[in-house]
């Protein structure tokens, strides 16, 4: 996993936190506001199987957190 930017090199997510189904290679409406839609994406297992354990999406430069285990992540600020 790529070091955070505080140093921090694991996330917490609580099931509170998550939401709707999401898989990877479907679209959703930028949750940070650009007006986009962005494709999501996956992650492989250490046998090189897709997975939607983690799953992000690319807007501008910067890749977003958006779904865990399947499921769509709801952070504060996010406005989709």
């Amino acid at each position: 996993m790529p070091e955070l930017p505080d140093g921090t090199s694991y996330v917490a997510i609580g099931n509170d936190e998550l939401g709707a189904p999401l898989k990877s290679g479907e679209s959703m409406p930028c949750p940070k506001g650009c007006g986009e839609s962005h494709v999501i994406l996956g992650g492989k297992d250490k046998d090189g199987n897709e997975t939607n354990m983690i799953l992000a999406y690319r807007c501008g430069d910067k890749v977003y957190l958006c779904g865990v285990n399947g499921k769509r992540t709801k952070f504060k600020g996010d406005r989709a």
